[in-house]
């Protein structure tokens, strides 16, 4: 199993636009991400992102 597959599998992706490309950037460890914590929040917010050239 790839990284995308297992954060699928963990229910931390629920949705995305272009899901091949998202996946291949995952799975090639050219995705950044970013995860944020507000305490005063109901939830958190989760924000997969990569540099723009």
């Amino acid at each position: 199993m790839q990284i995308y597959e297992e954060l699928i599998a963990r229910g931390l992706i629920a949705q995305v636009t272009n899901e091949e490309e998202i996946k291949k950037m995952i799975n090639e460890g050219k995705a950044v991400f970013y995860i944020g914590f507000d305490p005063t929040a109901d939830s958190s917010m989760w924000d997969i992102s990569w540099p723009c050239a």
